[in-house]
């Protein structure tokens, strides 16, 4: 509580040893909740940084590994094109049957 001293108009902290320890325990666990918010902000910054990049890695590997597979489906393509219009159609029918129940 606060009081004021004559004419000066100045503020004077009273004797509180109540809201003084319990000023003192909320500064402390102000304080102790502030610097366990950053060591887990700290954390989960390298963690998101760890997954991005295992992310990266992964969406690459499927990039190559799907245009992989796209060069070896057009190179059979050109190579036994009846065959692959056969596959298609054959494929086609199958779709048809299975979407049609």
């Amino acid at each position: 509580m606060t009081s004021e001293s004559g004419k000066s108009g100045k503020t004077t902290h009273e004797e509180t040893p109540v809201t003084d320890t319990a000023r003192k325990y909320a500064s402390d666990a102000i304080e102790t909740a502030s610097q366990k918010a950053g060591e887990l902000e700290r954390k989960l910054r390298a963690e998101s940084e760890r997954l991005g990049g295992r992310v990266d890695a992964t969406r690459r590997e499927a990039t190559q590994q799907f245009d992989d597979t796209l060069a070896t489906a057009e190179d059979y393509i050109r190579k036994e094109p009846v065959k692959a219009a056969g596959i298609a159609f054959a494929a086609g029918v199958l779709a048809a049957l299975v979407l049609r129940r």
